[in-house]
């Protein structure tokens, strides 16, 4: 996660939250900015994390195997 300079717009590393696998190849944010999906290509899982809208921190949800490698994600409906 990341803080961003209102001045300059420069990010500074706040926090790091795992992905719940390895190499995320690929993630998508809602278009409400509520949910977080990101795809772990080399555990075959997926993981889903909940966006607090004001604050930005993220909070596991859920995490499910997919296909063998998965390396795109999409929220349908979005």
């Amino acid at each position: 996660m990341f803080s961003v300079n209102p001045e300059d717009g420069a990010l500074a590393a706040v926090e790091f939250e795992s992905s719940r696998g390895a190499v995320p190849r690929h993630f998508m944010l809602s278009a409400a900015g509520t949910v977080l999906v990101v795809g772990n290509q080399n555990s075959s899982n997926i993981a889903v994390f909940s966006v607090d809208t004001r604050t930005g921190e993220l909070t596991f949800r859920a995490e499910r195997d997919v296909c063998g490698t998965p390396f795109f994600v999409q929220l349908l409906g979005d």
